[in-house]
């Protein structure tokens, strides 16, 4: 048993104790084996269904940041239901690649089920009148962007960034393509074993990819937002 392993047992000790409490997963960048020096483990507490409350927080334990949520199932269910409307797998996958402490009930397995589950159904695009009414938004941005080119570079810098990150999303989403984090963008775009382990997909545009890598790093964004734009 590795390190982190022990931290969590160790934490889950006294939650094991109480009665309302039917099960444990653990999961996050150290399960699949994704985890740098600055990850914390995810841990998901499984309340009986008839709890009525939630909680979160976080806890130091031999080292470890443990991250921990405790919910009933049908809260877990919700939280897959509103990601996948959201265009986002993030509760579904951590189901899906978590690791099972223990499980009093079977509800911990029902719960990675229904992740699968969520993984089976693809995104839907959005229809028409979505799509034109945001290439007006795009446009619209790009205007504005030209509009304060002139002002001092921190601040046009900082509108640019915030202008390509809505980009991004809603180019996601009409590609009906899912996003991780902003922390692990980097790793989305460019790094194999991580899509791998996390069951993500390569995003579907590698023109985009390259021209969006190209307008952070440039000091000329607004011609790289033009070529974007074109």
């Amino acid at each position: 048993m590795e390190a982190w392993e022990k931290a969590v047992h160790k934490f889950l000790t006294p939650w094991k104790a109480k009665k309302y409490v039917i099960g444990a997963l653990v999961t996050g960048s150290f399960v699949p084996g994704n985890a740098t020096k600055h990850s914390d483990v995810d841990l998901h507490i499984i309340l009986d269904g008839k709890v009525k409350w939630r909680e979160r927080g976080n806890k130091m334990v031999d080292g470890f940041l443990i991250e921990y949520f405790a919910n009933p199932p049908q809260q877990l269910k919700k939280c897959m239901e509103e990601g996948y409307r959201d265009g986002k797998r993030v509760d579904a996958r951590m189901y899906l690649l978590g690791k099972i402490i223990f499980d009093r009930t079977g509800e911990v397995k029902k719960l990675q089920e229904n992740a699968k589950k969520e993984f089976k159904k693809k995104f839907k695009k959005p229809d028409k009148v979505w799509t034109e009414l945001t290439k007006y938004s795009i446009w619209e941005a790009l205007d504005d962007l030209t509009a304060t080119k002139h002002q001092k570079p921190i601040q046009f810098r900082y509108n640019c960034n915030l202008v390509l990150s809505d980009l991004l999303k809603k180019y996601a989403k009409y590609l009906g393509a899912e996003l991780v984090p902003p922390a692990k963008l980097h790793r989305l775009f460019f790094d194999k074993i991580y899509r791998k382990n996390s069951h993500l997909h390569e995003f579907p545009d590698r023109t985009f990819v390259n021209l969006f890598v190209i307008c952070l790093k440039s000091k000329m964004m607004i011609n790289c937002w033009r070529k974007q734009k074109n």
